[in-house]
């Protein structure tokens, strides 16, 4: 992520790739939240599915090449862009998930005594 800013050859030491990494998360932080802002209402795979392809296509093919990060799609092959975009797919159904996982549970919202019983459910018998 920090390519565009930096001379190659000073890119390929662990320190540079700890700080590649480090940007990576405060980019997954930020996609995390606008994620929130946009589609945290909606449930299921298929926002966070979209999500990550949405993201997919601008860094591919808009910001990615604008900011000299990414080379052109012409140059990638396509076997680099698929692998990258099964990632960012995967990507945006974790964070779906994540939000849907976090927001959407119901089974939280339940009392602990639901219809008289603490532990299990109902007709299961006691423990001895």
């Amino acid at each position: 992520m920090i390519d565009p800013f930096m001379k190659r050859e000073r890119l390929d030491t662990v320190g540079w790739h700890c700080v590649g990494l480090a940007l990576f998360v405060v980019m997954s932080i930020v996609a995390a939240y606008l994620y929130w802002l946009i589609l945290g209402k909606l449930r299921g795979p298929w926002p966070g599915l979209f999500y990550g392809a949405v993201w997919w296509v601008l860094l591919f093919f808009w910001i990615g090449p604008a900011t000299g990060a990414i080379p052109a799609y012409k140059e990638i092959g396509l076997g680099s862009m698929f692998t990258e975009c099964a990632v960012y797919v995967l990507w945006g159904l974790f964070i779906g998930y994540s939000f849907a996982f976090e927001f959407h549970n119901e089974s939280a919202r339940e009392p602990k005594q639901a219809n008289g019983q603490e532990n299990g459910r109902a007709g299961d018998p006691e423990p001895a």
